[in-house]
This record gives structure tokens, sequence and C-alpha cells, in this order.
């Protein structure tokens, strides 16, 4: 073991973790190429929310992870630390040649300095970066996907802003027609909801931006396809939904919508979640939706153990210090290209130091 191995990072954070990951959502090569990338992040990554992005419809142990960077503190100076000078940033991005360590650095500056768009836009000052390892070449390390929860004032007027901050993002110039498909999307989700999230895949092989709305109401959900013009298979999505519902309690379905040039892409994510915090649920609520995935060939049957066993709360010893890593489930998500479905598991993780009363401190 070299030191880069041992000096603290989020990936040396992970590894303390190990026991926790139930070994069909995450083993063998697939954990390691995981914690490959994430011995490039600080170990102040685990000091706020991450998650892992876990396919449930085949058998391979594998997952990608999110991180989130508040507006200010360790995680946001690491990031500008990987950049170049701000002035010569913004310039470059004016032009469309900004690197991707410049422009979330860019970003990140943007969302700290009062009196902007993203400073007010951005809900809670935090940004997601999305680490894609799965389906990766082995020893390619592409830039994260950066995703912004919006403030809930934020709206079609918005629209034109929100464009540049997600070309800032990706280092381009916004593209005219995807801003006005940003702007139709935003005026006719208003209907049935609004477009909660929002952010772009800046390490893929084109940066494609997704919108993702906050609750649609399941007896709603094809006029909402079918005003927003989706060119999948409507009848397809109502299905899928139709099948889930009876076995998803109070949860509430979201859609993830992927821009394409010239309107919505094919591919639509059905994400279903409780009200609330992740933290506030049990295996017992998500139990017969993952029983039902299973049923229908979405999830395998190892895997759906695996989602449950995942959830919980434990006493950790680390390499430094006592922690309690407390872990859940943000999310499922069915993803529907064609007459063709998968189901995804968005699984979420918080570690805290344990309070130390006065008895226990002597």
């Amino acid at each position: 073991m070299n030191d880069r191995d041992v000096r603290p990072s989020f990936g040396t954070a992970l590894q303390d973790m190990r026991l926790l990951f139930p070994p069909s959502l995450l083993s063998g090569v697939c954990w390691e190429r995981l914690l490959e990338r994430a011995r490039e992040l600080p170990v102040a990554a685990a000091d706020s929310t991450f998650g892992f992005e876990v396919r449930l419809d085949d058998d391979e142990p594998g997952a990608d992870f999110c991180v989130t960077i508040p507006r200010s503190g360790e995680m946001a100076a690491h990031y500008s630390t990987l950049a170049g000078q701000p002035e010569a940033a913004m310039h470059d991005a004016q032009a469309g040649l900004l690197a991707p360590e410049d422009a979330l650095a860019s970003c990140i500056r943007e969302i700290a300095r009062p009196g902007t768009f993203a400073h007010r836009a951005v809900e809670d000052g935090l940004t997601m970066l999305e680490y894609d390892v799965v389906n990766v070449p082995a020893g390619q390390h592409p830039s994260p996907g950066v995703f912004w929860n919006l403030d809930e004032h934020a709206d079609q007027r918005d629209v034109a802003d929100l464009a540049r901050l997600l070309a800032l993002a990706a280092g381009t110039t916004p593209a005219s027609a995807r801003t006005e498909t940003m702007r139709r999307v935003f005026g006719i989700v208003a209907t049935f909801g609004r477009v909660a999230s929002a952010g772009t895949f800046v390490g893929r092989q084109e940066a494609g931006v997704r919108l993702i709305t906050s609750d649609v109401e399941v007896g709603s959900l094809a006029g909402c396809l079918d005003a927003l013009r989706w060119p999948g298979s409507i009848p397809a999505a109502t299905n899928v939904v139709a099948t889930c519902a009876p076995h998803a309690g109070r949860m509430r379905l979201a859609l993830a919508l992927d821009l394409a040039a010239g309107g919505l892409g094919p591919r639509i994510g059905l994400e279903l979640k409780f009200p609330g915090n992740w933290t506030g649920t049990r295996p017992s609520d998500w139990r017969p939706l993952v029983e039902t995935l299973v049923t229908k060939g979405w999830c395998r049957p190892g895997k759906a153990v695996g989602v449950l066993q995942w959830m919980g709360l434990e006493r950790l010893f680390g390499r430094e210090r006592m922690h309690l890593v407390a872990r859940g489930i943000s999310h499922i998500k069915i993803d529907i290209r064609g007459d063709a479905a998968g189901a995804k598991a968005y699984l979420a993780a918080s570690r805290m130091k344990p309070r130390v009363t006065g008895r226990e401190a002597h």
C-alpha cells in the first residue's frame, strides 16, 4: 500500500465503511474501481450527504457515486484549487473553451456570490457531482455530471440564466435550441408541478441536459407527457406507473427528462420517493415496491436483498475517530426507452460525529 492509498481521502473514508456495503450491490473489481476514483476526492466529501447509483436489473455488483459541495468550505476550496485564474476562466467560458475543472470552479464561485442568479436559485447552495464508474473503460476518469436542486421560486422567467449556468458547467456557451426547449418544458411542467432539479453530464460524449420535475400526479402522467410531446411510448410509461402505484404507498412521482437538440429525448426516468428526508423511511416502507420490481424482472433478487440491507444506522470506528453512518434509499428510478424498462436505486449516506455526553467524556 503506497502513501496515496493511506492519505485521508473520500476513498479511505469509504474503505472504513466497507462492511456496510452488501456484496450484491458493490464488490470485487467494481469496488476497487470506485475506490480508485474516490481517492481523488478530499475526505471532507464524507462529511456531507453522499450516495450511490446502483442498477438493479443485472447481477453486476457495481455503482456510480455522488458527492455534494456546499458553496463554501473544504470541498469548495478543493475544486477551486484544481482550476486556473477566475478571470481567465470566465473569459474562456464566454469563448466556449473552458476546461472541466475551470468550469466547475466557476460555477461554485457563481453560487457563492451574493446577488447572482445561481446564489438565489440553487437550493441551499449545494452542487451535486455524479461520478460515472460502471460503464467507464478502465483507466479513464471522465469529469463528473453537475446537478443542482432549484429553489421553489425558480420558474420559466429564469430559463435563460439557468441555461447559462448549465453551459458554464459544461465549459460551453448556451445553445439557443436547447434553451428554447427548456423554456417550453418549464412552461408546460408548471401546470403539473415544477422543474425541481437541473444538471448536465459533463463527462459523457454529449454534455446533455436533464431536468427533473417535482411531484406529478399519477393520473396526470399521460397528459403531461403528451403536452411535452415526449417521443417515447406513453402507454409504456403509464403501464409502469400503474404496476408500481399500488405498491408504492405514499410515494411521489417525479420525471427525469433528457433534452435533445430539437426537443425531449426518447428516454424517460420515472422516479419514486417518499416525501421528506430519506432518513425517515424503513426497509418495510420500500419492500412492497422492491418486490414488485423483482416480479416484473426490473430488479434482480440479489439486488433487492442488498438494497433493503443497505438501510440502517451503524456506529463505525474509522482510522481517525468514531462516526455514526446513516444509510437509506433516496429514490428508485425506472428508466423507460421504447418498451424496455429497468430500475435503479439511488442510495444515500451521511457520516456524523456521535454526541458525547458529560458521563462519556470522562
